[in-house]
């Protein structure tokens, strides 16, 4: 992610590491449907990311913080929400039985 907000809920986490928390670990369509469209960043481009967000991150270590720590809450940006893509991959989502 290049951005703090969710390309498909378009929740405003103010940071990298919130956002990419929700994507992971979140229980939205938004994981699904980020998969089924395809990667944000290259590899090259997040570990340049990951470097210069070190700084920050070694500060909120010293202040007993964890990465994705709040500072602000997240809130939901303005605009239109992202339509969802329905496709074979999203089929099977952790049952052996197809959506009816």
């Amino acid at each position: 992610m290049k951005d703090t907000r969710c390309p498909i809920c378009l929740k405003e986490f103010w940071q990298q590491e919130c956002v990419l928390d929700h994507i992971r670990h979140g229980r939205t369509p938004c994981k699904s449907q980020v998969l089924v469209r395809g990667p944000v960043l290259s590899e090259r481009e997040a570990d340049e990311m990951d470097l210069a967000l070190l700084p920050y991150f070694r500060t909120l270590h010293r202040r007993g913080l964890r990465r994705h720590a709040l500072e602000a809450p997240c809130v939901r940006a303005h605009g239109p929400l992202v339509p969802k893509i329905h496709g074979p991959s999203l089929m099977f989502q952790g049952s052996l039985q197809p959506h009816a």
